[in-house]
């Protein structure tokens, strides 16, 4: 190995977080071209995790560390979403919920998950990914989490619930829905506001509204709703059944309410 390469390595490793995949463009930034991963790579000195995308040779990476690369590197706004965020919180113990190891991820309608991600054997959760317009902006309502020490952005609770409420009725059941709402007393009003602003889903809106009554929750004094937009006309969830006239809401018999 030539020094400059040597140095260069001793830089990439140095620059390179425990745990996480590189990908190309960001190898490219620290001053590894493609020709010189592929001599790492030959040499040992780089592991494939798939095309374009590589760890350290040795190294455990979760899922974690894949989707840091995802935001990180790559700048999508990728992320752990609905009641997958709810649990990584601790905050989805009210209920049982899916098969351990399902996530959901979030992104914007034009973001794909990258091939590499996809087609990896190292993960040891099986994902959903669900590309949405459900906010103008989809950076609203995200905070930094570690998770198998590494920092990635997963949705805040107040997110995570309305993501949830999204994927009402055929990914999310609407009485664990209900029950997840339930546990959710402290969510933070000014969040709750701006997400309800920036919300472009008239279902989630009026079904977070409504459950948040029917629960009580302590943020409803505070919400300016004449800022938010609830659209005209019913809306019918899993074929209706019973109609709740202040949001226009024909929803199934909710458990327990």
């Amino acid at each position: 190995m030539t020094t400059l390469n040597r140095s260069n390595l001793n830089h990439l490793m140095r620059s390179w977080l425990p745990g996480t995949v590189a990908v190309q463009v960001w190898l490219s930034q620290q001053g590894i071209s493609p020709n010189l991963t592929n001599w790492y790579l030959k040499s040992g000195w780089l592991e494939a995790v798939g095309r374009g995308a590589y760890k350290r040779p040795g190294e455990v990476v979760t899922w974690s560390g894949g989707l840091y690369a995802i935001q990180q590197h790559l700048k999508k706004t990728i992320h752990v979403g609905a009641r997958s965020a709810l649990e990584l919180m601790g905050r989805a113990h009210y209920v049982r919920l899916g098969a351990k190891g399902n996530f959901y991820f979030f992104g914007g309608k034009d973001e794909t998950l990258p091939a590499w991600f996809k087609e990896s054997t190292l993960w040891d959760v099986t994902v959903k990914y669900f590309r949405t317009t459900i906010f103008s902006n989809n950076n609203t309502g995200l905070i930094e989490e570690i998770v198998d020490g590494v920092p990635i952005l997963i949705s805040a609770v107040e997110r995570a619930i309305m993501e949830a409420l999204y994927l009402v009725p055929k990914y999310q059941g609407l009485d664990e829905a209900y029950l997840l709402m339930q546990g959710l007393s402290t969510m933070r009003p000014k969040v709750i506001q701006e997400l309800l602003e920036n919300c472009c889903s008239i279902k989630v809106k009026r079904l977070f509204m409504h459950l948040a009554e029917i629960h009580d929750l302590p943020c409803l004094g505070h919400f300016n709703t004449s800022n938010i937009n609830f659209g005209k006309g019913k809306r019918v969830i899993a074929g209706g059944g019973v109609y709740h006239a202040k949001y226009q809401l024909a929803l199934p018999k909710i458990r327990e309410e």
